[in-house]
């Protein structure tokens, strides 16, 4: 991934971007028929390989509900479930600069900070997404960002997290030709 974004660089693509904004969404693979909601604060950066691609590297952190009841397998923790992504991708403008689809996999540290005996996990494990957005300008370097993404977050090989989220993102372009 470093890789790619000095190839970006040292060809002359020099439109990176960092935006940073808030998530919300809905756990979709919830065993019980509690409303788990996921919520979070995300950073992505993304530098160009081509006019219309980029790649993207990802993370923040998101978490369900104090108090969401979240099934482990061996154990049920009435505390939050908090995921910390760490994750590479793709990025391709479908319609000008405007219109987006991306793909991105990694790692995700997720973590329960107390479980019924009294004691925390954590585990990092694999974590992927895809989705897609829109770039709203602001002005020539500022934008807001929208875009729907599902992910997949495993915890252990028993438990797998799938999150359908909406983000929303305040932009920066810099070294714009």
């Amino acid at each position: 991934m470093l890789l790619l974004i000095l190839i970006s660089v040292l060809q002359g693509y020099s439109q990176q971007s960092l935006n940073i904004g808030v998530s919300y969404g809905q756990r979709l693979n919830y065993r019980h028929s509690t409303f788990v909601s996921v919520a979070g604060i995300t950073a992505t950066y993304s530098a160009p390989i081509s006019p219309s691609t980029h790649v993207r590297l990802t993370t923040g952190i998101e978490g369900t509900d104090p108090g969401s009841s979240i099934a482990t397998g061996t154990y049920e923790s009435r505390d939050d479930f908090n995921l910390i992504p760490l994750r590479a991708g793709v990025q391709h403008f479908v319609y000008n600069d405007k219109v987006f689809l991306y793909a991105e996999t990694g790692a995700g540290i997720g973590f329960f900070p107390y479980d019924l005996t009294g004691e925390g996990h954590t585990k990092v494990n694999l974590s992927y997404a895809a989705g897609g957005g829109y770039n709203f300008r602001l002005k020539e370097r500022n934008y807001l960002q929208g875009s729907l993404n599902i992910s997949r977050n495993h915890y252990n090989s028993e438990v797998k997290f799938t999150w359908l989220t909406l983000r929303v993102t305040y932009g920066i372009n810099w070294n714009k030709k």
